[in-house]
């Protein structure tokens, strides 16, 4: 998990962001990618689901929910993080 948050507080930005992963075959494979995303007025928040056996991501919350084919090397923004470290 990542957690960022000013220490001003008169800045109105916060990002929570968490991964939920396997390790397999050498690499991380993302099961589950939460994110909580404050920006001045604007607020993004939901998750993204890796279903490895059907090979489908999907986004099922929010105004449009969404799927789309996985591809071998796909990664959330924080899991892609970690495989390159």
């Amino acid at each position: 998990s990542q957690d960022t948050k000013p220490i001003l507080p008169m800045i109105p930005v916060s990002y929570l962001e968490k991964t939920d992963f396997s390790w397999e075959e050498g690499q991380l494979r993302p099961n589950r990618y939460y994110y909580n995303i404050k920006e001045g007025g604007r607020h993004k928040q939901g998750y993204v689901d890796f279903d490895w056996k059907k090979r489908i991501v999907s986004n099922p919350v929010g105004k449009e929910p969404w799927e789309a084919p996985i591809k071998d090397d796909l990664f959330d923004k924080l899991s892609h993080t970690m495989q390159l470290r």
